[in-house]
């Protein structure tokens, strides 16, 4: 089978420069995967700092075309956002303004990004004709490449829940073009059902995966060594006012005086998601309380870090951005791994922090629940409970035994779920499916 991945135009996924992020990780491992059981797998990306040509690279017998992109960044920042903001103007004018079509999801987004690869795609099928395309996230791309390869099976993977959140109609005119919609979770398939119900028989769940034997020295590491007098509580994600983690620090600060060897490391770079994209991923009762932090000229990460008061200094680090080769090494003897999202779809994190034998304390939100279950591989939280994440901590700071309960059944549950082997069997019944039906 030819398969061809596209990623989405932001996301990092070449070999020298990644992967990059949830998405980039997922798909630089479904490549790898599916190649590895004899696919002819191509992935199309972008190529940072590529002016003209498509770089080509080549790891876990995977073809890498990196599409030059500087080109893409100059039009979508500067042509495309001109003529959307005047789209929008003309809009309130005439009383027709949507707060449900944000910028990403504009016609114009990326539009060179869509076309050359396209084009690049076309010229290549002398030697590689896919017989599935297989797209993160862009829809704006489908008719680009249905346009040029009419015989290819076309997928969009959905990791977001923000196409669930958009006006339908303009959005589904580009969905038309795929046969499958597969889901990062059941809550993103019930939302994209919702939203497109025309479209309702072609969503699908895939759940994200997680390659359990790239942690298996850690969670070998874990399960042996005796319980660590410091207590390491880790947050692996970006840091963005979505992710909650101002949340943790009022927990966190809730619980140090009582817990001084416990130790909060906060792993990620900041990265506020654009204003215009916050409403596609927080619902309204949440709304209110994320757009102070956007009206905060400190900026998010001066806000988090004004919280960290003298008598609980000691007990945080703020680690920044962290090479995801290295996640391994820092989730060597942590005590647990917490999610405080009020969205997320359904986060690669929780998943690298179960199959190195962590419990994990996460929120109501999501694809989360999906993931953990309450009270048997992990504490779940409503989204903003202060008291109650800190009463979550609390708990398995005092009890080690159920700690070490939950971190044994965590690590089983993504050994038989999550694992990328039962999850490319499930990809690879679905693109027989398409091919055959």
């Amino acid at each position: 089978m030819k398969i061809a991945f596209v990623n989405q135009p932001m996301g990092i996924v070449m070999p020298s420069e990644g992967p990059v992020g949830s998405v980039g990780i997922v798909l630089h491992e479904l490549a790898t995967s599916l190649a590895a059981r004899s696919h002819d797998v191509r992935v199309y990306c972008r190529a940072r700092d590529e002016r003209r040509n498509v770089r080509v690279e080549h790891a876990g017998g995977v073809e890498f075309r990196g599409i030059p992109v500087l080109f893409d960044q100059w039009f979508t920042n500067k042509a495309a956002l001109k003529i959307y903001r005047n789209q929008r103007r003309a809009e309130k004018v005439l009383g027709l303004l949507r707060p449900d079509h944000p910028f990403f999801a504009h016609r114009l987004f990326h539009w060179p990004y869509a076309r050359r690869l396209a084009a690049d795609m076309a010229a290549e099928t002398q030697v590689f004709r896919p017989d599935i395309v297989h797209i993160a996230m862009f829809f704006q791309a489908i008719p680009h490449i249905r346009a040029r390869n009419p015989q290819a099976k076309i997928v969009l993977h959905v990791y977001g829940e923000e196409l669930a959140r958009l006006d339908p109609k303009p959005v589904e005119r580009y969905l038309r073009g795929a046969d499958l919609i597969l889901c990062a979770s059941d809550y993103i398939k019930r939302g994209m059902q919702a939203n497109f119900p025309r479209l309702a028989d072609r969503c699908q769940t895939s759940y994200n995966g997680v390659n359990v034997s790239q942690f298996a020295a850690v969670a070998e590491h874990n399960a042996a060594a005796s319980p660590p007098e410091t207590k390491r509580l880790l947050y692996v994600a970006r840091v963005s006012p979505e992710k909650g983690v101002h949340t943790l620090l009022d927990a966190f600060a809730r619980i140090a005086a009582g817990h001084p060897n416990a130790r909060l490391e906060i792993i990620g770079s900041p990265q506020p998601v654009p204003h215009d994209r916050l409403a596609a991923l927080v619902g309204p009762e949440h709304m209110a309380e994320m757009l102070t932090f956007y009206r905060d000229t400190r900026g998010y990460q001066q806000h988090l870090q004004d919280k960290v008061t003298d008598d609980i200094a000691h007990q945080v680090t703020f680690t920044g951005f962290l090479p995801h080769e290295e996640v391994p090494d820092r989730l060597r003897d942590a005590y647990v791994l917490i999610q405080p999202s009020f969205s997320d779809a359904f986060p690669v994190s929780v998943l690298e922090g179960m199959a190195c034998r962590l419990p994990i304390i996460g929120t109501r939100v999501g694809g989360i629940p999906e993931s953990v279950e309450d009270g048997e591989t992990g504490l779940l939280v409503d989204a903003g409970d202060v008291d109650g994440l800190a009463g979550a901590l609390a708990a398995l700071l005092d009890d080690p035994a159920r700690h070490a309960a939950m971190a044994q059944a965590s690590y089983r549950r993504v050994v038989e779920v999550f694992d990328w082997q039962p999850v490319v069997d499930t990809m690879e019944q679905y693109y027989g499916q398409l091919l055959n039906g």
